[in-house]
């Protein structure tokens, strides 16, 4: 996260960005032991946000805090499959995009570290689902031919999902410069 913040005695506000990068999930796709193709997954997502801390405890050089959060977050989806056994029997790229609301909070010790620099360490929980991804770009993917727009869908039928909602830990710092 990245952004600057406002506060009195009591109550502050954080305004900034979110950046969310998870690891690339990646493997083959086997039926009966077959392996039809291999895949990887990459995903990113952005998410501008505001944030209001409540001050539980204020000390001068510690205080411990709760706070809540809510932002609209845009997702970048890439699937590389390679080594395609199956129609469309051609390597290609899907790229899809979404984006939804992210909200939640948590709690936080921060300290002084030195000078106008505090060290901040945060659990909390996130919630935020992306419901209506969509195909960012035309590829001739397993569906057939698709169009940038349309609505990316699982083998089943289903409409593909992601959700990033779950409980965090986070360590960070701030600079204060007045």
């Amino acid at each position: 996260e990245f952004g600057f913040m406002y506060e009195n005695k009591n109550v502050g506000f954080r305004f900034g960005f979110e950046a969310l990068k998870p690891s690339p999930r990646e493997g083959y796709a086997k039926l009966n032991n077959v392996t039809q193709y291999y895949y990887r997954d990459d995903l990113s997502a952005l998410a501008p946000k505001i944030a209001m801390e409540i001050n539980f405890l204020t000390r001068s050089k510690y205080r411990f805090l709760g706070y809540g959060f809510f932002g609209r977050a845009n997702l970048t989806e890439t699937t590389v499959y390679t080594q395609v056994s199956i129609a469309p029997t051609v390597d290609h790229t899907v790229n899809m995009k979404s984006s939804g609301n992210m909200s939640g909070g948590g709690v936080a010790f921060e300290f002084l570290a030195f000078d106008t620099t505090t060290l901040i360490f945060e659990v909390g929980y996130r919630q935020l689902k992306f419901v209506d991804i969509i195909y960012s770009k035309d590829v001739t993917s397993f569906e057939g031919a698709v169009t940038s727009g349309t609505t990316v869908k699982n083998a089943d039928g289903t409409n593909h999902q992601i959700d990033m909602s779950g409980a965090y830990a986070g360590l960070g710092f701030r600079i204060f410069l007045f």
